[in-house]
């Protein structure tokens, strides 16, 4: 996911997003190209702790200068609010209840639908049988 987010580098190899060699982007164009393309869904929501829910939601908007009146709410809205061709979520359910999980698999497969590339980690069987395609990992290796 870190790879995929270009959050970090590989140690082998080189990565394209988008037809883009992420390994000859500066930190600056790498973090533009973040902003732009991929939305982040994080198990632990990664929220900024001294930010309300609005504001953690405003974050992406304010680095595209969206004014104020479009701004929308938290950890999902926040990966979603840039309109981002990718979206990574890391165990996305994993601390919610069922209705809620249950709304944000709906949500994700509408984004699918619409185009948006969905990539999802998680270990529950119910959320994985929502995606078009599945690869399952064990002990760093493809099953």
């Amino acid at each position: 996911m870190n790879i995929s987010g270009c959050l970090d580098a590989p140690s082998r190899g080189h990565y394209r997003l988008g037809g883009v060699p992420v390994h000859t982007l500066t930190d600056d164009t790498l973090s533009e190209l973040r902003n732009e393309e991929i939305g982040f869904v994080f198990q632990s929501f990664n929220l900024l702790p001294r930010l309300d829910a609005v504001h953690n939601a405003e974050v992406p908007l304010i680095y595209n200068d969206v004014p104020p009146e479009e701004r929308l709410r938290v950890a999902s809205a926040r990966a979603l609010v840039s309109k981002p061709s990718t979206l990574l979520a890391d165990e996305p359910t994993g601390n919610l209840d069922f209705g809620t999980s249950k709304e944000i698999m709906e949500l994700f497969d509408a984004l699918s639908d619409s185009g948006t590339t969905v990539i999802l980690v998680t270990h529950e069987t119910s959320v994985a049988q929502h995606a078009s395609r599945v690869i399952e990992i064990s002990d760093g290796r493809l099953v």
